[in-house]
């Protein structure tokens, strides 16, 4: 059974429980924290073994707590960043500041559950510092492909999901050939439901997050492929592709969408080892043929 209590950080009502539950069930000893004043206080009560911290928090902020903490109590805790804002500087800041590790918003709840286990194991918490460091040298190193120098005068465009496409791009080429092949083996009109709709996104969520475990890059811009695949797909048009992500919060902890993204991660993995056909959208369908 694990063990170690953890603090979970979050200012959003609905992520937070949703993040507190699913620890919960996996019988962690979890407490919340929706400020970053709240969270000093109580990592001082409970001295937690890892903390959820998001970064974006009212008054004291995600980066301040966590500098804050190393200061007061040292490395006792591992400090896994949470963030909605996948640029590289604020991933860069989030780890000197301290962290040891990051997920971007959108990944599903077993991401999420599956970076505390990997903390949680005792003999890996030692490899805390070589994890850091690693983490820093990718992000410094993709800081400096990413932005090249530019005179203080001329703005930096932004890179955001719309610069990606299928034609330039062969991550999401190959992330949207899965998906419509997945989508094939589904009847027509699949998607109508609101529990089929929440079962493709769940999906390809899942998918696109075990495409982004294979790669720093990918992993950092997490929500960019997320949204490049909801839209090349076909699963939604351009204008809504950043509302839904936005709101990515709603659908945390709904079984739909985390059993979704759970099978989207095995389907991928079958069809890249041994070129198995995806089923599970079909199988999905079967099980859920009503339209509303």
């Amino acid at each position: 059974m694990p063990s170690g209590l953890i603090l979970v950080v979050e200012d959003e009502p609905t992520q937070r429980r949703a993040y507190v539950e699913a620890l919960k069930a996996r019988d962690f000893m979890v407490v919340g924290a929706a400020t970053g004043e709240e969270a000093s206080r109580l990592f001082l009560q409970y001295m937690p073994r890892i903390v959820i911290l998001d970064v974006n928090l009212p008054g004291i902020g995600g980066t301040e707590v966590c500098r804050r903490i190393r200061r007061q109590h040292g490395r006792s805790a591992t400090i896994i960043f949470i963030t909605s804002n996948d640029r590289l500087e604020i991933l860069h800041e989030c780890i000197e500041a301290g962290g040891d590790d990051f997920l971007i918003k959108g990944v599903t709840i077993n991401g999420v559950l599956e970076r505390v286990s990997y903390w949680m194991h005792a003999p890996v918490r030692s490899l805390q510092q070589g994890q850091r460091e690693a983490i820093l040298k990718n992000v410094r190193t993709a800081i400096h492909e990413d932005i090249p120098p530019r005179p203080a005068n001329v703005a930096q465009p932004t890179k955001t999901w719309r610069t990606l496409a299928p034609a330039t791009d062969e991550v999401v080429e190959a992330l949207t050939h899965f998906i419509k092949a997945a989508r094939a083996q589904a009847p027509n009109g699949f998607g109508r439901t609101v529990d089929q709709k929440l079962y493709i996104l769940g999906y390809i969520a899942g998918v696109v997050n075990c495409v982004a475990n294979s790669s720093m890059m990918l992993k950092i811009r997490f929500l960019d492929y997320l949204k490049a695949t909801l839209f090349w797909s076909g699963v939604l048009d351009s204008d809504d592709v950043d509302e839904l992500v936005d709101s990515w919060h709603s659908f945390y902890g709904q079984p739909t969408f985390e059993d979704a993204g759970k099978r989207g991660e095995a389907d991928y993995l079958s069809w890249k080892t041994d070129g198995r056909v995806p089923r599970s959208l079909a199988e999905f369908s079967i099980a859920n043929p009503a339209a509303t």
